[in-house]
């Protein structure tokens, strides 16, 4: 029968490992949110100028609709959010996959660390008594 040293030594591993997902997960979820957030900040803003730059030559150019209709022209040009490059969409969708992935491994070596925690804990109060009945029986 292994000895508690073991299973604390099997803990300290689970930890780790739970803790090196934990970090990992992190360090993705931080990539995702700066491809869809990050990028959608920058979108907007680029498609705030157009509209603003659309409405300026509007006001500049009265009563003329084909200049008009030019200016309206411009909104075409306007930044699609990242989902609509299939790339991108692509590449947040793998990191989404690779989490989830993560995120089953970080459960199960918590699973694990808790399990050996408990048996750990097992052995050495087995090992107490086991101390305990050498020395009174003497």
């Amino acid at each position: 029968m292994a000895n508690s040293g073991y299973y604390r030594d099997l803990y300290k591993e689970f930890e780790q490992e739970a803790e090196d997902y934990g970090r990992d997960i992190e360090k993705l979820e931080q990539i995702k949110k700066n491809l869809s957030g990050g990028l959608y900040d920058e979108q907007l803003a680029v498609n705030r100028e157009i509209n603003d730059l659309v409405e300026d030559l509007k006001k500049g150019v009265r009563h003329n609709s084909v200049f008009t209709n030019k200016a309206d022209d411009l909104k075409e040009n306007k930044e699609k959010s990242s989902f609509d490059d299939a790339s991108l969409g692509a590449a947040i969708s793998s990191l989404e996959s690779e989490i989830s992935v993560l995120q089953n491994k970080k459960r199960n070596a918590e699973l694990k660390r808790d399990e050996a925690k408990r048996k750990y804990e097992e052995e050495k109060e087995r090992e107490r008594q086991e101390i305990l009945n050498r020395f009174f029986d003497k």
